[in-house]
């Protein structure tokens, strides 16, 4: 029988961050299971300490459908391919092992899902979380459009770890492909050629900012992954071919990349500082090294702010099919 949704995390090393992680599935799960919303949890273990196959052990005796793998072969795709081999359900939760599960998010996701059957894929807004608070929340852009055209200057637009994603349209693109670091982004560059994308206005996931996640320490990677999964986006959706890491890497995108992965350091570590003054400082250095960033993330939040969070995830369709009607 295929259930609704499957959550879909892989768990790195020691995985400092999974208890806090492992609850909010917990308490998601019980509550999508109250609403009649049938869920499973798929948990794909890379390289994973004692005390992770414990804890895990401790959670697959507490929850129902909770289905542990382990990857034989390192590394992220690898291990999100092996779990996208295992789902079975209409949808695909990403969550990281890191990040905290908001409430409702599951019900919502999967509510707007049901009722666009254009959309293959809907992120949500994260809650900037460093030092055990909450310092803000994202303002990533809410529609189709607007989506493709930050991922295509190379900005960020969805939160991997908040996408809920239509399985089918997951498994017809053949998976993650490999990408240094930005295999997020090279799915979702694929998924606009079949589907729509949206975000919701309401946050979804906490995520957190520490210096041993993956984004923090392989900045440069990342940058220069997303500027290749760019410069390869227009490929057939069926093309299984992997592009490589020097290909249409011309000098302009490795500069680019270069100054915004410091940027992006740069701002990661303003969240973590306590002094207003070292928060200032660094946020200045980032913003001088990106100063397009700096500006998008700025009209982001001053947009949120006066339009009240306001979204209607039909409203770019309806305004390309307004515009077409009119040629």
């Amino acid at each position: 029988m295929q259930l609704d949704v499957s959550i879909l995390t892989p768990v790195f090393g020691d995985a400092p961050y999974l208890d806090e992680a492992l609850e909010s599935i917990a308490q998601e799960m019980e509550a999508a299971d109250s609403q009649g919303i049938e869920v499973e949890t798929v948990l794909v273990l890379d390289r994973p300490s004692f005390r992770v196959r414990s804890r895990i052990a401790a959670f697959e005796d507490k929850m129902p459908r909770v289905w542990v793998l382990e990857s034989r072969n390192a590394g992220l795709v690898c291990a999100l391919n092996l779990g996208l081999s295992r789902i079975n359900s209409r949808y695909v939760a990403r969550f990281d092992s890191d990040d905290v599960m908001l409430p409702g998010r599951l019900s919502t996701q999967m509510g707007i899902l049901d009722q666009d059957p254009e959309l293959v894929l809907l992120g949500g807004q994260i809650q900037r979380w460093s030092r055990d608070k909450v310092l803000s929340t994202s303002a990533l852009p809410l529609d189709h459009s607007a989506i493709i055209r930050s991922l295509l200057r190379g900005r960020h637009a969805i939160s991997h770890s908040s996408c809920m994603l239509r399985t089918s349209t997951v498994n017809d693109l053949g998976g993650y492909r490999t990408l240094p670091h930005a295999e997020d982004w090279d799915l979702y560059l694929r998924m606009t050629e079949v589907g729509r994308l949206a975000n919701t206005p309401h946050a979804v996931t906490r995520y957190r900012f520490h210096a041993a996640s993956s984004t923090s320490r392989n900045a440069h990677l990342t940058q220069q992954g997303i500027q290749l999964a760019i410069a390869s986006h227009g490929r057939a959706a069926s093309d299984s071919a992997q592009p490589q890491v020097g290909e249409l890497l011309e000098w302009r995108r490795r500069a680019r990349a270069w100054l915004r992965a410091k940027a992006q350091v740069l701002y990661r570590k303003s969240l973590e500082r306590q002094s207003p003054h070292a928060r200032l400082t660094l946020l200045t250095a980032s913003g001088l090294l990106d100063p397009g960033g700096a500006i998008t993330r700025i009209r982001r939040d001053l947009s949120l702010a006066l339009t009240g969070g306001s979204w209607n995830p039909t409203e770019d369709r309806d305004v390309r099919a307004e515009a077409a009607s009119s040629q």
